[in-house]
């Protein structure tokens, strides 16, 4: 028997984006291995995409602007899980996905 269509084999995509009106953003986000990633003073609009075979996932983000707006968003598999948007001064977003 093939097993490839089995759903555990299948790699998830997970999609991490910020955006908004400022320039640039700190970052901080929890990819599937539950590694935390900093990134400093990124210019938006930002993307990141990783692929993992765990069945299940849990990732976040939370991003910190240096104007009025922030927004981020998580995909999986290209279908959006979370998206939030804040404004106010040095705007701060989190958004986070459990896909199992």
């Amino acid at each position: 028997h093939a097993h490839h269509n089995d759903p555990q084999f299948n790699p998830k995509r997970v999609t991490y984006e910020v955006f908004g009106a400022a320039t640039t953003a700190k970052i901080a986000y929890l990819d599937p291995e539950a590694r935390v990633k900093r990134l400093q003073d990124i210019p938006l609009p930002w993307s990141q995409t990783v692929t993992t075979t765990l069945t299940s996932v849990t990732v976040n983000i939370l991003a910190q602007s240096n104007g009025s707006v922030i927004g981020c968003r998580i995909a999986v598999n290209g279908e959006t899980k979370d998206e939030r948007s804040e404004t106010g001064p040095k705007a701060l977003t989190f958004c986070q996905v459990t896909a199992g």
